[in-house]
């Protein structure tokens, strides 16, 4: 969905990555894509953000996992056990190098306050130079499961929350068609206020993962609700296209945009 922060993992690039990562139980998965981008450059936004999540899972399935790390990679270190050795890790350093040397990425970060996003990649940087540690992984999390319907509250760096509505699914991989209802609040809505905003048909459609936003902190979930007439699939017979949007989108791209909070 729109949501762009400094994190590895707060962007709809990397989110989606990351459910086909889990869809496909390689332990060579990272390694491929690193692959592809290594001696390439300068890469583009999104091809950037694909080789930062594949550098942090290389970096997990070394026993260094970022802070954050989605359930999604935590699955495929388990059904896949995989264990980057130290070649891997260099091969992710190289690239992780790259994109914060010269790359579309490291350009859009530069136009504002950049160091958040460059804190990330020291820190990602760091532990892949660690030493290789036991990989632990944490209790299996419940399968999360939604419907077409569902209302989300996410926290964003402006210390207010957001809204979102699972509307519909897409043809293309790990994404959903997600409408972001404008505005953000503080203190939340109360169920009241909610109803309103979801019953009205202003809101901004995009595409992501609702699975993979439903791991990440700040995520609350606040019930099921009717998706309005007009963006309804079952009104309509067919799943409505989310636009195109820039690669990638600083919150005041579009409508609706906002940087999650870590």
């Amino acid at each position: 969905m729109g949501a762009w922060g400094p994190g590895p993992f707060q962007n709809d690039t990397s989110m989606d990555w990351v459910g086909e990562l889990r869809k496909s139980d390689d332990p060579g998965y990272p390694l491929d894509i690193l692959r592809e981008l290594d001696g390439v450059g300068p890469l583009a936004a999104r091809a950037a953000e694909r080789g930062i999540a594949a550098a942090e899972a290389v970096a997990a399935s070394r026993g260094q996992p970022a802070e954050e790390v989605p359930a999604d990679v935590l699955e495929w270190l388990r059904t896949s056990g995989a264990r980057a050795d130290a070649a891997a890790a260099e091969l992710a350093l190289r690239v992780i190098d790259a994109i914060e040397d010269d790359s579309e990425l490291r350009a859009l970060w530069d136009e504002g306050d950049g160091s958040p996003w460059h804190a990330g990649i020291a820190d990602l940087r760091r532990r892949l130079r660690a030493r290789e540690r036991t990989v632990r992984l944490p209790p299996r999390r419940a399968e999360v499961r939604y419907r077409t319907g569902d209302v989300a509250q996410l926290h964003t760096s402006t210390g207010k929350v957001a809204y979102i509505q699972l509307v519909g699914r897409t043809d293309a991989p790990a994404f959903d068609l997600i409408r972001v209802m404008p505005g953000l609040f503080s203190p939340p809505l109360g169920e009241g206020s909610l109803a309103i905003l979801v019953g009205g048909e202003s809101a901004f459609l995009s595409q992501g993962s609702f699975r993979a936003m439903a791991t990440l902190k700040g995520f609350v979930a606040k019930g099921n609700f009717l998706v309005p007439g007009p963006m309804h699939p079952e009104e309509t017979g067919k799943v409505p296209q989310a636009p195109e949007r820039p690669d990638p989108y600083p919150p005041t791209a579009q409508p609706g945009k906002f940087l999650l909070s870590g």
